[in-house]
């Protein structure tokens, strides 16, 4: 019982681990699906990042071109420009010049003023470079630094155009490095795009493993349930072969005593009676010495075969007793190997509830490495929302540099309307030129500084080719650790397929065993069944036995007694009228004692009186007197022919004493009216036991209408239709067990009410499966009865 008591506590444990399980794995579920959302709109939303990027990218190169070739123009057409002055200043004659001169003058200051607003519009555009989306200030002319402003908006020019070119350059340098991005943006989504099929995998790996714990827990749920039914069946046969056991020690215990019963009216060997008082307190503590007690019940059989026909008959009786112990003996050690088993199957069950846990911490540790690559994960989700930063940054770059090159194309429309006033102005070509080669040396200034920002940006592009190398190694180490729990996974669904087969080898095994083991508990059930009527029979022969021996004995006692007794007296009497003459003083004391002798005997009628007046209050006592009311009248004859005897001899003793002068005439009459007083009590016990024995009958009466209404309140139970009837000897058998707990429970109305569905379905059972049922229903019956009184 312990073992089973711990199994069902491990079973419990087990139960408990199983739901944790599930709720994990739901959980640990719930995060993939969580991951593989946030994975996808990470992916989608870089792919739009990513496809923006690229058109963004492209519009700023086709601008690019387009400024590199209208500026390609712009230069042309200076050049050209500036030959045709001076070949028109070397054709002019010198008569012409100095009216030429005073037009270029008036000339020369309108295109002062237009230089003056030239120079400040190229201010502005240098502001709107530096320093994104400022507004643009009114234009003020100063007409005395006009022909300045021209050289200055010419120097801006330049410096726009190294600008511009330099900014081609930067930006040829991002297309490169946004393609660079992009290429990385698609290894991060292929790595992306293997992730969720690892995902996938990991998801339908993680389903079969769902699928073969919930197999292995709902082959745990039916070892559990085909155990608690093992155990019920063995605890109930347990409690079967344990009350067999009480009932063959208390029927060898009741032999015992009837034998040393008879011992002590025949031979009164004290040491026979010791040895078989050890022997009965042995016996009742262990069911093993059995054999043992059986032996030295032989040897003392042999020591009084040579007794009474009474303890003749005793003898026969325990040899009886003894064979019918044997199949009861073969029964209780059959009984013991199949407890050995069951507790050996338990231990196994244990066994595999160990088994059982050792998977759930396996299948934890699998969980463990799950977690670790949604870690891995949330890493390489994190280096992809760095590269998407990096995206949005060159996004914000590009939209700067399209600001630029459109503020560019304005400033160039209206250097195109500057260039339309410089072909008027033939004296300031010179000049012109003179800026141009300025601004030339300036360009090739700007270009060794675009050189070394070209210097940078190398440096730069190593140091993220460099971080490019980190990722593609880190990204290695992923997919290898991914290979490394792929192989991992498929160990271990092998392996759980392995224990899977071992597992339904076993419970194939196990069905077989519980299905032998039915059939060996239906047979012993017959055979327990038919053995205990037997035992029942044989114990109501030993109780009959047993209380006339107790009858017996209580009745010699008392004739032992009153002989002792009266020996005593007549030897008293004899020595009072031997020495009469010489010691009549005492022998008046001797009739004062007897007179008080007499009187205790009244007192003691009396207190009998008085108990049995209140013995009368209640149906047990009245009982416990009928039967001492029967047993009194048995004895009646002999005790009336005693006292007719004692009559006689205190006649001849009184007519003895009277003659001799030993007692008194009025002592004679007291002695006649305590006899009268006793003929008077003795007919009022005859009419009390007459008045007990009525009372006897009418309490069978009582119990036989009892038994009488129990049946027609089970009749009048199912005609009522109350009893939900279950066909077939399982629900017979469940029935009668359910009653038994009810009772126990001291629910005494449902036990009745299951045992009239009991024998509804009994009565409709064939005769040779009714014998099997019968039996249980009479115990049932007989312990609904003793309940109810």
């Amino acid at each position: 019982m312990d073992t089973g008591a711990f199994l069902l506590f491990g079973n419990g444990k087990n139960k408990d681990s199983e739901k944790v399980i599930s709720e994990r794995l739901a959980q640990a579920r719930k995060e993939f699906d969580e991951k593989k959302k946030a994975l996808l709109e990470l992916r989608d939303s870089a792919q739009k990042d990513i496809t923006e990027a690229n058109r963004r990218t492209e519009l700023i190169e086709r601008e690019f071109e387009k400024k590199k070739v209208e500026l390609e123009k712009f230069r042309k057409e200076l050049e050209k420009k500036a030959k045709e002055l001076d070949d028109r200043e070397s054709a002019v004659p010198q008569n012409f010049l100095p009216g030429k001169l005073e037009r270029l003058k008036k000339k020369e200051f309108g295109l002062l003023n237009n230089i003056r607003a030239l120079e400040k519009k190229e201010r502005e555009l240098l502001r709107l470079v530096s320093q994104s989306e400022r507004e643009v200030k009114k234009k003020h002319t100063h007409a005395d630094e006009r022909l300045e402003i021209v050289k200055k908006e010419f120097e801006g020019l330049k410096k726009v155009k190294e600008h511009v070119s330099k900014r081609i350059s930067v930006a040829e340098e991002k297309e490169k490095t946004a393609q660079d991005i992009e290429s990385i943006a698609k290894e991060k989504q292929k790595e992306l795009a293997r992730a969720e099929d690892k995902i996938t995998k990991l998801k339908i790996q993680e389903e079969l493993l769902k699928k073969s714990v919930d197999e292995l827990s709902d082959n745990n749920a039916l070892l559990k349930k085909e155990f608690n039914i093992l155990k019920k069946e063995a605890d109930r046969q347990s409690s079967m072969a344990k009350k067999a056991f009480y009932d063959v020690a208390e029927e060898k215990a009741s032999l015992l005593r009837i034998r040393k019963n008879a011992e002590d009216k025949v031979s009164r060997l004290a040491d026979d009676n010791k040895r078989l008082s050890d022997e009965i307190e042995r016996k009742n503590k262990s069911l093993s010495e059995l054999s043992k007690s059986a032996l030295r019940a032989e040897q003392l059989e042999e020591k009084v075969r040579g007794l009474a026909a009474v303890k003749e008959q005793l003898a026969k009786d325990i040899a009886e007793a003894k064979q019918a112990l044997k199949p009861w003996r073969e029964k209780t050690s059959a009984l013991e190997s199949e407890l050995r088993q069951l507790i050996a199957k338990k231990q196994d069950i244990a066994e595999r509830s160990a088994q059982l846990i050792e998977k759930e911490r396996e299948f934890s540790e699998k969980k463990n490495l799950l977690a670790e690559e949604g870690k891995r994960l949330q890493k390489l989700r994190e280096e992809t929302d760095h590269v998407e930063q990096q995206k949005q940054d060159l996004a914000m770059l590009v939209e700067e540099k399209r600001h630029m090159v459109d503020e560019l194309r304005r400033s160039i429309d209206d250097n195109r309307q500057s260039v339309s006033l410089l072909r008027e102005i033939e004296k300031r070509a010179r000049e012109a030129e003179a800026s141009i080669l300025k601004a030339k040396k300036e360009q090739e200034e700007r270009l060794r500084e675009i050189r070394q920002t070209e210097k940078e940006i190398s440096l730069r592009e190593a140091a993220w080719q460099e971080h490019d190398q980190v990722l593609k190694e880190s990204m290695q180490l992923l997919n290898e650790a991914r290979e490394e729990f792929d192989k991992a996974v498929e160990v271990r669904k092998s392996e759980l397929s392995l224990d899977k087969q071992e597992w339904v080898t076993k419970w194939e095994e196990l069905n077989q065993e519980i299905k032998e083991i039915k059939k060996e508990k239906a047979d012993l059930s017959k055979m327990i069944k038919s053995d205990i009527l037997v035992l029942k029979d044989k114990e109501d022969e030993f109780v009959n036995t047993i209380k006339a021996l107790e009858q017996d004995k209580a009745r010699l006692e008392l004739e032992e007694k009153s002989i002792v007794r009266r020996i005593a007296e007549l030897e008293k009497t004899k020595r009072e009228l031997e020495n009469k003459e010489a010691d009549l003083k005492k022998l008046h004391d001797d009739v004062q004692s007897e007179e008080r002798l007499v009187k205790k005997g009244l007192k003691f009628i009396e207190s009998e009186k008085k108990k049995l007046q209140k013995e009368n209050d209640s149906l047990t006592v009245e009982k416990d007197k009928v039967y001492r009311a029967k047993k009194l009248r048995k004895e009646l004859p002999k005790l009336e022919q005693k006292y007719k005897n004692l009559e006689k001899s205190m006649g001849k003793m009184r007519s003895e004493l009277v003659e001799k002068g030993a007692i008194a005439p009025s002592r004679l009459k007291k002695f006649e009216e305590l006899e009268r007083e006793l003929e008077l009590r003795d007919k009022g016990i005859d009419k009390e036991s007459a008045r007990l024995v009525e009372m006897d009958h009418e309490v069978r009466a009582l119990e036989g209408r009892q038994e009488q209404a129990f049946t027609d309140y089970l009749r009048s139970e199912l005609k009522n239709g109350k009893v939900a009837v279950k066909k077939g000897p399982e629900g017979i058998q469940l029935l009668i067990d359910d009653a038994r707990v009810k009772l126990e429970q001291g629910d005494t109305g449902s036990a009745i009410r299951l045992a009239s569905e009991a024998e509804l379905l009994i009565e409709r059972l064939k005769d040779i499966e009714k014998q099997t049922f019968e039996y249980d229903l009479r115990d049932l019956k007989t312990s609904i009865k003793l309940a109810m009184l």
